[in-house]
């Protein structure tokens, strides 16, 4: 009979044992569930950050790379244009330099040919 109240006894203490680790665990297990949905949230809202960002530096990105491509047509055009007007230039310095010598007939044909480059640039800076 005393073994059957020492067995009765250590099982009432091994259940108590048991349900108090049971409780204890249990509330440690919701605290960690707390956490680590809070951890989700959190993490969750700093990727929708995230991903607006994204979306504004594309964005960004676009409309700089659209800029940069009008940027570069516009300087070809002022390339092609420059180029057309160059040689009508070089002529009237020419001009002027014979000009200044007092060479009438450099400056006749210097102004000759400055007026058929001159006419060839204007032509050349119509149709861009």
């Amino acid at each position: 009979m005393l073994v059957l109240v020492v067995v009765a006894v250590a099982l009432f203490l091994l259940a108590g044992t048991m349900t108090g680790l049971y409780v204890a665990k249990s509330s440690q297990l919701g605290d960690t569930r707390e956490t680590l949905g809070t951890q989700v949230s959190d993490r969750d809202d700093t990727i929708k950050a995230d991903q607006e960002k994204i979306t504004k530096l594309e964005a960004d990105a676009k409309a700089a790379n659209d800029e940069l491509t009008k940027n570069k047509e516009t300087l070809t055009d002022v390339t092609k244009e420059r180029d057309a007007l160059l040689p009508c230039m070089r002529r009237f310095i020419e001009a002027l330099d014979a000009a200044g010598a007092d060479n009438d007939a450099a400056l006749s044909t210097a102004l000759r040919q400055a007026t058929t480059a001159c006419e060839k640039a204007q032509t050349a800076v119509d149709e861009s």
